[in-house]
């Protein structure tokens, strides 16, 4: 480790990136449901579209969390690309 501060660097990048892509999909999918409303009038339809887009984070973060602190992480990266 020549240079520890290089090593945060890359990974604040790579925080960063996963920041702005997770408020991304947020928006998106806080779009999406807003746009459902506005095309059937249905608060309903807009909750179901915004669980929806949700659920699979909310499922699969225990699991995956358990995979990652059982596996080698490379190999969890590279099945995950």
């Amino acid at each position: 480790m020549n240079n520890p501060g290089g090593a945060f660097g890359k990974f604040i990048l790579l925080w960063s990136g996963q920041l702005v892509s997770a408020i991304g999909s947020g928006l998106t999918s806080f779009g999406l449901g807003v746009y459902i409303y506005q095309q059937t009038g249905q608060a309903s339809a807009m909750a179901l579209v915004t669980l929806l887009a949700f659920m699979p984070s909310l499922l699969l973060s225990p699991v995956t969390g358990v995979l990652a602190d059982r596996y080698d992480r490379r190999i969890l990266m590279v099945l995950g690309d």
